[in-house]
């Protein structure tokens, strides 16, 4: 389950820094229930807020009311919401998975751990929570990161138009 090893990583936060932090998720699917039951039984009831499916046009606002994007996939591709949240400037914890690592560089733009891996969730979230500086560098380096991702794939795309349609005349022939 997505968010079942960031719901333990923050129970596993220092006092201090769990009171400072709030968990907003978003979305539905089969685990929700589940989910919401670990929050309750690890004590984040006062912590994390499940809000279900969240109107796409509604995310801008949602996005620049957030302070860090957490995104613990143990499979993914390049997931649109992680770019959303890169190009709206937020710093981000996400795992090294799919093409993720493709936008993220940690230490740069946002922090990577490997899949699965609670303590390093925890590691990356209580520096990201308390060290406000990092967290705010970082995210102002994302933007960045989104465009340089945007432009090589638009040159990929462009190349590979251009190749199928010189190839396309010698098929005719």
């Amino acid at each position: 389950m997505l968010f079942r090893s960031l719901l333990d990583a923050a129970s596993g936060l220092d006092a201090e820094t769990r009171e400072m932090i709030r968990i907003n998720i978003y979305g539905r699917g089969p685990a929700a229930d589940a989910l919401c039951a670990q929050a309750t039984r690890l004590g984040l009831d006062q912590v994390a807020t499940f809000h279900g499916l969240a109107d796409h046009a509604a995310m801008p606002e949602i996005m620049r009311a957030a302070d860090l994007f957490v995104l613990p996939a143990l499979q993914e591709g390049l997931p649109l919401a992680l770019l959303e949240a890169m190009a709206s400037g937020l710093a981000v914890i996400a795992t090294r998975v799919g093409g993720i690592p493709n936008v993220i560089t940690a230490g740069q733009n946002g922090w990577l751990i490997e899949p699965g891996d609670a303590k390093a969730l925890r590691a990356a979230l209580q520096f990201a929570v308390r060290d406000h500086d990092e967290r705010h560098q970082r995210g102002q380096a994302a933007p960045a990161s989104v465009e340089t991702h945007a432009e090589r794939k638009s040159t990929r795309q462009n190349s590979s138009d251009v190749l199928i349609s010189s190839a396309v005349p010698r098929l005719k022939k």
